[in-house]
Formats: C-alpha cells, sequence, structure tokens
C-alpha cells in the first residue's frame, strides 16, 4: 500500500487575500456603527436629561420651591 504525503491547506497568499478582505469589511462596517453608537448615546442622554428634568420639577412642585439643575462635565 502506497501512502502520498498530499497535505491539504492554504498558501500564505491565500491568507493574504483572506485577510485583506476581512480587513476591508471591517474598515467599511467602522464609520455606521460609530454613527450608530453616537445615536445611541444621544438617546440615552436625552432620556435621563428628560427623566432628571421631570424629577426636579415634581419635587419644585411638592416642596413649593424653586429648584436648580445643574450640569456636570464628566
Amino acid at each position: 500500500m502506497v501512502r502520498k504525503n498530499n497535505l491539504v491547506g492554504y498558501t500564505l497568499l491565500e491568507m493574504i487575500i483572506v485577510l485583506g478582505i476581512f480587513m476591508v469589511l471591517i474598515l467599511l462596517a467602522y464609520r455606521p456603527i460609530k454613527i450608530t453608537w453616537q445615536n445611541y448615546e444621544e438617546r440615552q442622554f436625552i432620556k435621563n436629561f428628560e427623566r432628571k428634568w421631570n424629577q426636579s420639577t415634581i419635587k419644585s412642585i411638592q416642596e413649593e420651591k424653586h429648584t436648580n439643575v445643574y450640569f456636570y462635565h464628566d
């Protein structure tokens, strides 16, 4: 019985091409993902702001006093 050493695998050129295509796809997806993340953060800020604003309004009405709203930059 004769055995052949037929190794199946990828060549270096094939691996470089596949990695190149993968990197191009990642670079093409980066901008839309970044925009989506910024929109998400903006929506979260607006929700948080509205919640805090409503809390301070309710507190002001309940205590019959003026309230102050302060903004801090993290």
